[in-house]
């Protein structure tokens, strides 16, 4: 099974990146109308294809070939603001920072920046500007200065510096023996998952991203840890969109938009106080969450 999936990954069709196609410099918005998404038709994005044209994949999983993850997704992000992202076990978070990174392209619907539909070739192109800070981040078996530096090759000492003191992890950094020459061990075995996550933070940081995706970032951390990251989020500078996948809804309470996926639709959007007020799915999960 396992050589079946390796041949399937090295029979894929070879993306071609152009590297001439600029987006705007500016983001204002992003908006996605009506989009659907099955992993049954899954599009490997090439700019050789037409846009409207779709290639076609095995599915890894025939159960799944003709179950949408995703159903008619229509939201609007606006440059500056905050959107958390909530919802049951496979609701379809995952799958929508996935698209929101340009992995996929969508089945139907449509992907808009700053108004214009993004064709292939752009939708593989906004993947330079889109960072992810994963719940689980892995680290290099590197010093950490090497590590956020991966966000960037061409990042100066100052701006890592930088992007450490953002991430609220520069502090703890210097107070190590060997501050940022420390060596993080094999998957960051050294530091605690809290410090690892700031690290990952700082790596995306650096990488000046225009939109950041923080996935499920704080939900295996202590609550000083939790702490620095919320102060993070919401201490971010107002030239990118944030969205914040959370377990936690500590974390996404100060969104300017809170987004409710249930069975691939949202299904209730606004922010903390005007989604209890509904006295739906997120007063539930609220509700869970309190006691």
């Amino acid at each position: 099974m396992a050589l079946e999936r390796v041949r399937e990954l090295f029979n894929l069709p070879e993306e071609k990146v152009d590297k001439e196609i600029v987006l705007p410099e500016r983001l204002e918005e992003l908006e996605f109308e009506n989009v659907h998404f099955s992993y049954g038709t899954i599009s490997h994005t090439s700019p050789e294809r037409e846009e409207e044209s779709i290639s076609k994949s095995q599915p890894r999983d025939e159960s799944i070939s003709d179950n949408p993850v995703l159903k008619g997704i229509t939201f609007r992000a606006k440059r500056g603001e905050k959107i958390g992202i909530v919802g049951s076990s496979g609701g379809g978070k995952t799958t929508l920072l996935r698209l929101l990174a340009g992995l996929y392209e969508v089945d139907e619907g449509r992907i808009l920046l700053n108004g214009k539909r993004l064709t292939t070739a752009e939708l593989i192109a906004l993947r330079r500007q889109v960072a992810i800070v994963e719940q689980e981040p892995y680290l290099f078996n590197d010093t950490i200065y090497n590590n956020i530096r991966f966000g960037n090759g061409r990042a100066s000492e100052e701006e890592i510096y930088s992007a450490a003191r953002q991430a609220y992890a520069d502090e703890f950094i210097r107070r190590l023996p060997d501050g940022y020459q420390t060596e993080v061990g094999e998957k960051g075995a050294n530091l605690s998952v809290g410090q690892k996550q700031r690290i990952a933070i700082a790596r995306a940081l650096v990488k000046k991203p225009k939109i950041l995706v923080l996935d499920e970032a704080t939900s295996n951390i202590d609550s000083i840890s939790e702490e620095f990251i919320n102060r993070t989020i919401f201490s971010l500078p107002d030239d990118m969109i944030v969205f914040i996948i959370a377990h936690r809804l500590t974390t996404i309470w100060c969104c300017d938009k809170i987004l409710v996926l249930e069975e691939g639709k949202i299904v209730e959007e606004g922010t903390h106080q005007e989604l209890l007020r509904m006295n739906g799915y997120y007063k539930r999960f609220y509700n869970v969450y309190v006691e």
